[in-house]
């Protein structure tokens, strides 16, 4: 069991740099085997690092929706562990579609439901950072938490690559496996 769990391990990060380098087909092909894994393993925590990274890769496709849904099942789930509740709750930051903020009451404007979700969930991200053990995962999110904040207040209606800031950082793969 312990050989099985630490190849899979790995082969999640392959999975990453495989999609830090646009290879998308090999990632979600390396997914899928390591998917398979943690639920014979029953590991809540790969199978959420699994969902994260599958998330990242629809959303380098364009697949927006596909990625949100993801992103929230990791999100809501009881099983998730911290650390991959906080990556998901970032992604969501970044990739649910922005609104134009001029309209009252639009999605994704201050006072909006969906505004005041993302506002809540970067809130919680950022506890659920801090109450992180494991200092290379709460910097990397501390970083991720930053940046998607400061890009969030600057074009509040753009979607954010992240994918490309993720793979752009090597430290931030902390967060991920």
């Amino acid at each position: 069991m312990g050989a099985r769990s630490r190849w899979a391990y790995r082969a999640l990060r392959l999975a990453f740099l495989d999609a830090g380098e646009g290879l998308i087909d090999s990632a979600d092909v390396r997914l899928s085997e390591v998917e398979k894994v943690a639920a014979e393993l029953v590991s809540y925590d790969l199978r959420a690092a699994v969902a994260n990274l599958r998330g990242v890769v629809l959303a380098g496709q364009d697949r927006f929706d596909e990625a949100e849904t993801v992103f929230r099942e990791v999100w809501s789930s009881p099983t998730s562990p911290r650390n991959r509740k906080a990556v998901a709750g970032l992604a969501l930051a970044a990739c649910v579609p922005p609104s134009c903020p001029e309209s009252p009451g639009s999605p994704g404007s201050p006072g909006s439901p969906e505004g005041a979700d993302l506002r809540g969930i970067l809130v919680e991200v950022g506890r659920l950072t801090d109450l992180l053990v494991e200092p290379l995962t709460r910097n990397a999110l501390g970083s991720l938490l930053a940046d998607i904040t400061e890009r969030r207040q600057a074009a509040p209606t753009r979607r954010h690559p992240l994918h490309e800031r993720l793979s752009g950082s090597p430290s931030v793969l902390a967060a991920f496996c």
